[in-house]
């Protein structure tokens, strides 16, 4: 029998002294209506509190100051699997899944990770589940019982979590890098863990060296923890010091290095690492070692270089470089490895050109580096980039809950309480010497420069994903003339004035209609909805436009023609996108199925500006031979990797393309696209215009005859003939009859995705749906991945396409074959229509109320409201309620109506498909399924 629903609350058995003593109250947004509360329980665990009398979710996370860096060299990736054992059952909580099962129950999500000197954990949850949560939770650091009987199935998932990320190219291009690293650092170990690195050693078994690493590591003054809710700080405070109080402090230590044990001493540098890439991906890291950068927070000196490096402006590197050829893309990112030593790594896209050419491309980018040292540290520039900051800052919108507490539980090890919010994310002090002492890290001898490249000359092959690379130091003499060279002809600049900071930030005066969108515009071809809405308090506006067009993806061909021409005005406009994004103005550009989405959102003064220039863009694109060639190279690329994603997820988008008759394959595409010339491209946009519906939505500190100006922008600037288009059709499957797809992946974990739909697509239907799956994903996920083992990847959830809901169920396996995980799926499903029938009332009523809170949760943001009134308008729901009407339907229902529901749509009649992969079981003797085979 699956159990559906968990047990109930057990108290502590003592509430202990109450914590005593004042609150901090850190640094927050003027925006921020929250309140903040600081302080440190007796056991010395830190403690960051957030009331929100708003709030319609609470959230919990605490961090601990441990990771891979502290575990013992006999048993790489055991901090990993100590955070999977820290899942399987606590003293108070025995049971296997129960903690999982409440906060489904609740309306929650719940999570985890570990890195190298941190390892987070944190959930959501409805707030009148709170304080049992975090009952649950601290039991966590107080008695796990790290059950022997489950050892060596959480080894397996360990096990199958690391085959399944084996081709993951990030993953890859880690494990080179650590091939450069210093030896004798633990940042050069392998830290994901397997059966190889988890199995018992002589004298040693891998439960011992468990538990020993969790008494030394996991102590409260070690630990940091937020909690949020709408409870007063004085409730929250107390509800922590009951249940975290306990937690031991054992007065452990944080990693830091020790003599000899830097991951990259200047002994090492310069050296270079040629990685063999997987597929025609080129990339250049260019990786520097500084000092921790988290003593010198205030100036936020790493920010302030790595914005000026990655400038698009012209006369930039990026600029320049993309104009000879070199490079498609550029990122510059840093952080702070421990407190002692940090990391800058400049990555470049690089084309094959810039291959061949690195030594230039390298002497161009020093060229820029000097001219930073040169006139980049100007007082203007800090002031500008600190201004922006503040501006985002006194706007700052609400993040999402789990996030802002994970975030800011890390955040509580490396700032002082009080600037926890804004340590490290505002300039605040303008220093040139500190500014300058971290440049002058950023030398050609103090350099790993990483190539990944597919023709990459490689001499060895890393142990544990399988990477060819070859190492060897490098003689900066030939680069450093090089540079020299490349100097006295570059003609770089540095960035001029930002043009899109804004200067009008006043709120404008909201609608006597009300808050929700009215259509200011309706015509054959061209509808225009508008909502000025400043309920929060930023002079910020979203505005969406959807141009639906009569000839996109009616073939692979012109799927891809569309692809790329997105592809094309995207890298026009980088060096503008750039500048707006600084400013806090962003727009994004994507191609859908059925035409082209343009979003763009930030403060409303300059979203005119951004527009115009979008279309102007649109409507006139300048290509010649050599960028149509180089965006053909990168859109390219981008259909190989699709071949390298996660298996389960290649599988889910072979089953979503069989709903859709028009939509293609990666392998499509790139069949077409080779094919593809700069004619069929300009001939592509004649028919793209030809017949086009444009659906337009401005939200936020926008006054109707803003909007309306705007939406005649876009008609007088796009040579569009506007029309109705017809909406996308979708491919059901026959009642009871499911679509079998058989999907080659080339990985050896087999996968089955079994896709449920409705043939409706009215509230109902979805109310049915999502009930059914807020019910069935726990047990699905503790019966099919914790006791049977059958994988990493298990999970049941909601889904829908084309407005149809329905439900999702995925399966991967490393260890079983596809008709072995059929098997199961379907064993589980019988056995949960069982349990369904003795569903009781009280425990059907919690996972309703949890689904309520889900449906009925205001918006956090700006962004969050538009986003949901677009959805509303593509579902034709022009009340813009359409969540309401399914919370409605959802109160109607009881446990019959979904017992009887289940049976019919999953046991009886159902729609599916089922996606298929067997992996390495391919070629093997396979069971005769009946079903509508494709």
């Amino acid at each position: 029998m699956i159990a559906l629903l968990g047990g109930g609350f057990v108290a502590q058995a003592s509430e202990s002294e109450p914590c005593k003593g004042t609150m901090l109250s850190p640094v927050k947004s003027p925006n921020d209506t929250r309140s903040y509360g600081l302080f440190t329980l007796p056991n010395r665990m830190k403690v960051l509190l957030i009331s929100d009398p708003n709030a319609t979710v609470a959230a919990a996370a605490l961090s601990v100051r441990t990771g891979s860096t502290s575990e013992p060299k006999q048993f790489p990736g055991l901090a990993h699997f100590l955070e999977h054992m820290l899942f399987l059952g606590t003293r108070r909580y025995p049971k296997v899944g129960s903690y999982q099962q409440f906060i489904a129950e609740h309306g929650g999500e719940y999570n985890a990770a570990t890195g190298a000197n941190t390892t987070h954990y944190g959930f959501t949850v409805a707030p009148d589940a709170l304080e049992e949560a975090l009952d649950r939770f601290s039991d966590f650091f107080i008695a796990p019982l790290f059950d022997a009987n489950f050892t060596n199935r959480e080894k397996h998932a360990v096990e199958s979590e690391y085959r399944l990320k084996l081709k993951q190219e990030p993953r890859r291009l880690n494990a080179a890098l650590k091939q450069a690293y210093n030896p004798q650092s633990p940042y050069a170990r392998f830290s994901a863990g397997n059966l190889e690195t988890l199995a018992d050693k002589p004298g040693a078994t891998v439960r011992d060296a468990l538990l020993r690493f969790y008494k030394r590591h996991y102590s409260a003054n070690l630990m940091s923890l937020v909690v949020q809710g709408p409870q007063s700080l004085s409730a929250l405070r107390q509800m922590v010091c009951r249940h975290f109080s306990a937690v031991p402090d054992r007065n452990a230590s944080a990693y830091l290095p020790g003599p000899g044990q830097a991951a990259l001493p200047l002994s090492r540098l310069p050296a270079a690492l040629g990685v063999r890439s997987q597929g025609y991906g080129r990339t250049l890291g260019i990786v520097f070692p500084i000092p921790s950068p988290l003593r010198d927070y205030r100036v936020a000196p790493v920010k302030y270089l790595s914005n000026l490096l990655s400038a698009g402006t012209r006369g930039s590197f990026y600029n320049r470089a993309r104009a000879k050829g070199w490079i498609e893309g550029m990122s510059v990112s840093g952080e702070s490895l421990d407190p002692t030593q940090g990391e800058i790594e400049v990555s470049l896209t690089l084309t094959p050109k810039g291959e061949r050419q690195m030594k230039e491309l390298l002497g161009l980018f020093f060229s820029y580096v000097d001219l930073i040292r040169q006139k980049g540290l100007e007082p203007w520039r800090y002031q500008e980039r600190e201004a922006l900051d503040k501006l985002l800052f006194r706007y700052a919108s609400k993040e999402n809950p789990f996030d802002y507490a994970t975030n800011l539980a890390d955040r509580l090890h490396d700032y002082p309480p009080e600037e926890v919010i804004v340590g490290g994310n505002l300039l605040q002090r303008y220093d040139p010497k500190i500014l300058r002492y971290y440049l002058d890290y950023l030398r050609p001898d103090n350099a790993l420069y990483l190539l990944s490249s597919p023709d990459s000359p490689v001499e060895k092959r890393e142990r544990y994903y399988g990477v060819e690379y070859a190492y060897k130091k490098v003689d900066p003499a030939e680069l450093n003339a090089t540079i020299r060279r490349i100097a006295s002809e570059a003609n770089l600049s540095l960035p001029a004035p930002n043009p899109y900071i804004p200067k009008k930030l006043d709120l404008k005066q909201p609608e006597k209609t009300g808050r929700l969108p009215r259509a200011l515009l309706k015509e054959p071809g061209f509808s225009l909805w508008h909502a000025t809405d400043t309920s929060f308090g930023v002079p910020r506006a979203s505005v969406q436009l959807l141009l639906r067009s009569a000839t996109a993806s009616r073939s692979p061909k012109e799927a891809v023609a569309q692809d790329l021409w997105v592809l094309l005005i995207d890298a026009d406009l980088e060096r503008m996108k750039q500048q707006a994004y600084r400013a806090g103005l962003g727009y994004g550009l994507q191609s859908k199925r059925e035409g082209v989405l343009l979003s763009i959102y930030g403060y409303d003064e300059k979203i005119p500006l951004l527009l115009q220039r979008v279309m102007e863009r649109m409507a006139r694109l300048p290509v010649d031979a050599r960028r149509f060639a180089l965006g053909k190279g990168q859109l390219g690329q981008q259909l190989e990797n699709e071949g390298r994603d996660l298996p389960f997820r290649q599988v889910l988008k072979a089953v979503m393309r069989s709903l859709s008759p028009d939509s293609w394959s990666a392998k499509e595409k790139l069949q077409a696209l080779q094919s593809l010339t700069l004619a069929d491209l300009e001939a592509y946009k004649k028919r793209f215009f030809s017949e086009l519906e444009a659906t337009m939505l401005s939200v936020g500190n926008l006054t109707p005859e803003e909007s309306r100006a705007l939406a005649q922008k876009v008609r007088r600037l796009l040579p569009a003939r506007w029309t109705p288009v017809p909406e996308a059709k979708i491919s059901l499957p026959k009642p009871g009859q499911p679509r079998l797809l058989e999907i080659p992946v080339a990985h050896p974990d087999a996968v089955v995705v079994a896709a449920d739909l409705s043939a409706g697509t009215d509230p109902a239907a979805w109310a049915r749906w999502q009930l059914l799956a807020q019910i069935y994903a726990q047990p699905f996920y503790t019966e099919l991945r914790t006791r049977q083992q059958l994988g990493y990847v298990v999970t049941a959830a909601a889904f829908s396409q084309l407005r149809h809901p329905g439900m999702l169920r995925v399966v991967e396996s490393s260890s079983s074959p596809a008709g072995k995980l059929r098997k199961r799926i379907e064993a589980f499903a019988q056995a949960f229509a069982r349990g369904l029938d003795s569903l009781d009332g009280p425990s059907f009523e919690r996972v309703r109320q949890g689904l309520l809170r889900q449906l009925e949760k205001p918006d956090a943001t700006l962004a969050d409201r538009a986003d949901r009134y677009l959805a509303n308008l593509l579902n034709h729901s022009y009340g813009f309620d359409f969540n309401a009407r399914i919370a409605r339907e959802v109160r109607r229902l009881s446990p019959k109506d979904l017992a009887d529901f289940y049976r019919k749509e999953l046991l009886k009649e159902p729609l599916r498909i089922l996606g298929i992969s067997e992996g390495k079981y391919a070629g093997a003797k396979k069971e005769s399924s009946k079903g509508d085979k494709r």
